[in-house]
């Protein structure tokens, strides 16, 4: 009987150690994966570039399920050899012109350090989630059961990644997809820079898919 008991105590400190261990794991991870202020910034310097592209667009924007479709395009990019399937980006200076002029790319770390990233957590930001607010940008749960053309591409969706910074904190970039129809999508990456002392701001983009 003694035994028992002695097991019954044991088990149960292990058991609240185990407990306190998890949740401070778990709030270890929550405060890690709180978006920085840089982060945030530039997020939203992008996304007020992005809708600029929208102004003359009549129809409801709703964001889209966050996705890892952009990270996915460039950590294949960069992990395979160049080829026919797989050639260097074309980078275009912003604002685009009739006439695009092209650039240098990003340092691949940056690009490598996106594609290394987390989960979106866009909207983790307040300055984000205000512009969205004030552009109409909404959540909706996408259609159930089998599509609809009407209710599936009524509205634009949107989909948007927090911005992965550089070290150096003077780069960013962020990847954003749109799709108004089942031909009528595609998704860029969006290059900021930030000199010492000003403010963010989009000099480039690349195409990364169409359809």
């Amino acid at each position: 009987m003694r035994a028992t008991r002695r097991h019954r105590v044991v088990t149960s400190r292990l058991l609240g150690s185990i407990g306190a261990t998890v949740l401070m794991l778990g709030a270890a991870q929550a405060a890690a994966a709180k978006p920085t202020a840089d982060q945030c910034s530039a997020t939203a310097t992008a996304l007020r570039t992005i809708l600029s592209q929208f102004r003359d667009i009549h129809r409801p924007l709703r964001w889209a399920s966050s996705d890892d479709m952009g990270r996915m395009i460039v950590r294949q990019s960069l992990n395979e050899p160049p080829g026919p399937d797989n050639r260097p980006a074309r980078w275009m200076a912003w604002p685009f012109s009739s006439s695009p002029t092209l650039i240098d790319p990003p340092d691949r770390k940056l690009l490598q350090r996106f594609a290394n990233a987390g989960s979106d957590r866009a909207l983790s930001c307040a300055g984000v989630r205000s512009i969205a607010a004030r552009r109409g940008l909404r959540f909706e749960a996408e259609p159930r059961g089998r599509p609809n053309y009407r209710s599936l591409y009524r509205a634009t969706s949107l989909s948007l990644s927090l911005a992965t910074v550089s070290t150096d904190g003077m780069q960013a970039i962020v990847y954003s997809g749109s799709v108004s129809g089942p031909l009528a999508g595609g998704g860029q990456l969006w290059w900021l820079r930030r000199p010492a002392g000003h403010s963010w701001r989009v000099v480039g983009a690349v195409g990364l898919w169409v359809s």
